[in-house]
């Protein structure tokens, strides 16, 4: 019979990548860590900026629009190298913490970046016999600006399961929640005075 013929080996994929501009080897991707999660849980939204080719300006990141959840950055970017489809990319990743304030299924669009690339402009054949043949080179070339967008992504918020209550050892009963109380108005000579909590996430 037929030899089975073995499978192409596995390219290195990344969720939520946009195939478009893969030629100008400059993409993006986004991507969650799971696709299900319950109100309030944290889903960490990574955004991965690859670049295969000398850019001519600092990318610009328009990450997108994060409705119904709070929002919490995870610095500090982070900055490696790695190989798609045999290709070398240089890679910056900017993580996200997200948490949904509602049960439903979630839309959150394209992620986009702006960047400037160089043009496809090939020099002039007679360059090389033009001893001014320096301003034909790159470093004058204005370049080409790229507009790169990320797929849309999918997530399913579940409603937060009723939580088994369990007495304490004190007798108390039920969940508690610590207050931050900054609104102090009497302290004592030498007490410090609290301070507003910092970093707290902003909802968009």
């Amino acid at each position: 019979g037929p030899v089975p013929q073995a499978a192409p080996p596995q390219q290195q994929q990344d969720p939520g990548a946009a195939r478009a501009n893969r030629e100008r080897r400059v993409f993006i991707t986004g991507s969650f860590d799971k696709d299900t999660v319950y109100v309030n849980e944290p889903v960490t939204f990574t955004f991965r900026f690859y670049s295969g080719e000398r850019l001519l300006s600092n990318p610009e990141y328009q990450r997108p629009a994060f409705t119904g959840f709070w929002v919490e950055d995870l610095p500090p970017q982070r900055k490696y190298q790695t190989t798609v489809d045999g290709i070398p990319y240089e890679v910056t990743e900017i993580r996200t913490a997200l948490f949904p304030a509602e049960s439903g299924v979630k839309t959150i669009p394209p992620a986009e970046v702006t960047a400037t690339v160089r043009s496809g402009r090939r020099r002039n054949n007679n360059a090389r016999n033009n001893p001014f043949s320096l301003f034909d080179d790159s470093f004058f070339d204005r370049g080409e600006p790229l507009r790169l967008t990320s797929e849309a992504l999918r997530l399913v918020v579940l409603q937060t399961p009723p939580t088994q209550v369990t007495p304490a050892p004190s007798g108390l009963v039920g969940q508690f929640e610590i207050r931050a109380k900054t609104d102090v108005r009497e302290v004592n000579v030498g007490d410090p005075i609290p301070q507003p909590i910092v970093g707290k996430p902003v909802i968009t």
